[in-house]
Formats: C-alpha cells, structure tokens, sequence
C-alpha cells in the first residue's frame, strides 16, 4: 500500500479583469486559470464581502453595482490546500455617458 501526501498547493492566476480597470457596465466577466501538481478539484469566488461559492469553470460573469469591488478567487486540490488571487476594479457606469479617469489607482481608491 502506498500512500502519497500532496502537501503543495495548486496556483490561481486572474487573468480578467486586470487591476484597477474601471468598466463602464455593470456586467463584468472573470476569467482565471489554475494549476497542480496533481489535479485542481475546484474553485472558489467571493465577491466583495459575500460568502465564497464553489465554482467549477474557470470564468464567470456578475452583474455589480456601480463602485469598487474585490474579486476573489482559490483554486483547491483534492485534499484541501488552496491558492488565492484578488483583484480590484470598479464599474462606474452612466446610461449615456462614458468617464474618462487618468488616475485609476486613485479613482478607486475614493469608492
């Protein structure tokens, strides 16, 4: 009998939306990308400070209200260990109207 204990974690990588983007919707799509030395068995999304929700893609898309958000996501291995990656942005939308902001950091910072 031969026992095998993983005790590396599997990475995550958000790969969309990059830091500090600001959209101009509401609709915002995230995409990311894991990896193990064995097998990713899920991951997880939390939004903001919601409850964190098992996923088993790797993308989804949300419907948020406008201001800063952070976007967090763990891919998990079969016993457990995780990775986790964050990304901040903000929507920011106007029904006819696009913003033009030059300092996104800072812009984000004052949601």
């Amino acid at each position: 009998l031969l026992f095998i204990v993983d005790r590396t974690a599997p990475t995550v990588n958000i790969y969309f939306p990059k830091n500090y983007t600001v959209f101009d919707s509401c609709k915002v799509n995230i995409r990311w990308e894991g990896s193990d030395n064995v097998r990713i068995d899920h991951y997880a999304i939390k939004i903001d400070n919601n409850e964190w929700k098992e996923m088993y893609t790797t993308e989804c898309s949300l419907v948020l209200p406008a201001g800063k958000h952070i976007v967090y996501v763990r891919s998990y291995d079969a016993l457990g260990n995780f990775d986790e990656k964050k990304v901040i942005f903000a929507s920011h939308y106007e029904q006819k109207n696009y913003i033009h902001i030059l300092d996104l950091e800072n812009f984000i910072k004052k949601i």
